[in-house]
């Protein structure tokens, strides 16, 4: 069953996102990339941003690293507005939009160093079977950054 995307991140909503992202919450992506390269000790290889939204964590973390994204995302309007962002950014080379479910990954086993999702978990409808795929697919000795809100404090 692939999972739809709620309301607010199709048509209308998915623009509304992507300006609340490019207005109040833009300074917050870099210091979120940061939180996850220093806690994960990832920063090189393959990456995924699930639930990416308009891309811009993904769009971050590729600024601070080394690392090849998938921004994934279930919403076409979404990752129509993050593949303009990343094209927009000079990202395309190592940033690349994926329509997707998190409850079935399009990913080989044991493929991924680094999956991070930020504020998406809220909306996956079966967190089991999710969790499930996240470990499916992550290789032994990758890490996972998967929650919600804006990071830690320090």
């Amino acid at each position: 069953m692939t999972e739809q995307p709620h309301n607010q991140f199709t048509g209308r909503g998915a623009g509304r996102m992507d300006a609340i992202a490019k207005g109040p919450f833009a300074p917050i992506y870099p210091v979120i990339a940061q939180q996850i390269l220093d806690t994960c000790s990832i920063s090189a290889g393959r990456c995924i941003d699930i639930g990416c939204g308009p891309g811009h964590l993904a769009m971050a973390l590729a600024a601070a690293s080394d690392l090849v994204i998938d921004a994934l995302d279930s919403s076409a309007d979404m990752l129509e507005i993050a593949e303009h962002n990343i094209r927009k950014a000079g990202l395309a080379d190592r940033v690349h939009p994926v329509r997707g479910d998190v409850n079935d990954l399009p990913y080989d086993d044991g493929s991924v160093d680094l999956i991070v999702s930020r504020g998406s978990l809220f909306f996956w409808e079966n967190r089991v079977r999710a969790f499930s795929e996240i470990r499916r697919i992550l290789r032994p000795g990758g890490r996972t950054f998967v929650g919600g809100g804006f990071g830690t404090p320090a």
